[in-house]
């Protein structure tokens, strides 16, 4: 299984992006959030939208 951390920022979007085009192979991409202090609460949100519809980022 290949998988990418995904941290929400430029580049693992831009791979998440890709893979959901089919120009990269990935298997899954790993997102965990730790704590409510790790972070940034406005990360969140954008983070879940973009996981739920990688085709539509």
């Amino acid at each position: 299984m290949n998988t990418i951390p995904y941290g929400g920022g430029v580049h693992s979007t831009a791979l998440l992006v890709l893979t959901a085009q089919g120009h990269i192979p990935y298997d899954a991409f790993l997102f965990a959030k730790v704590g409510d202090d790790s972070e940034h609460p406005a990360r969140c949100p954008s983070t879940t939208t973009v996981c739920a519809n990688p085709a539509g980022a």
